[in-house]
C-alpha cells in the first residue's frame, strides 16, 4: 500500500476572522505555534508572505494552498481554516478561496511538502469533499475528511 503524502492535519480554524489572504496566512501560523509546532512566527509568515507573493497559491473552486519552506519549523506541518466571505488568494478561476490549507516545512526536508499540497489539491477537486470541509466544525472532522 502506497504511504499518503500528507501527515495527519495539525490544526483547523472552522471559521478564519481575517478579511484577507496575509491575516489567514498569519491566523494559520498562529495556530500551528499553539500546537507548538513553530519556533519562530514571525520568520514563518515572512516566508509564506514572500512565496504568496512571487507565486499566489489560488486554485479554482475556492481553494488557496500557501506553502513555504522555512527554518521556523522542524517538521512538515499542515494547517486549514475555512472563509465563509472568501478571501482574494489569485485563484486562477477568479473566485474567492474559501478553503485554505497552509504547509510549511524544514529546507532541509521541503519536498514531501509539496506532494501533500498535490494530494490535497486532488482530493479537493471532489465537489462533494470540498462542501464537507466547508462545514467541518472541528480538527478531528477535517482530519476524518483528509482519510
Amino acid at each position: 500500500m502506497k504511504k499518503k503524502a500528507c501527515p495527519e492535519l495539525d490544526a483547523f480554524i472552522p471559521d478564519l476572522s481575517s478579511t484577507d489572504r496575509w491575516g489567514a496566512i498569519g491566523e494559520l501560523v498562529d495556530a500551528l505555534a499553539a500546537a507548538g509546532l513553530v519556533t519562530d512566527k514571525a520568520r514563518a509568515v515572512r516566508d509564506v508572505e514572500e512565496r504568496e507573493r512571487s507565486l499566489p497559491t489560488g486554485l479554482t473552486d475556492g481553494v488557496a494552498l500557501p506553502h513555504a519552506s522555512t527554518p521556523a519549523v522542524e517538521r512538515r506541518c499542515s494547517a486549514a481554516g475555512i472563509s465563509r466571505a472568501g478571501l482574494d488568494f489569485g485563484c486562477l478561476d477568479c473566485g474567492r478561496a474559501h478553503l485554505i490549507f497552509l504547509a510549511l516545512a524544514n529546507p532541509a526536508a521541503s519536498g514531501p511538502h509539496l506532494e501533500c499540497l498535490a494530494e490535497i489539491s486532488l482530493l479537493l477537486s471532489d465537489e462533494r469533499k470540498r462542501r464537507a470541509f466547508m462545514e467541518a466544525q472541528s480538527l478531528d472532522e477535517a482530519r476524518s475528511l483528509l482519510g
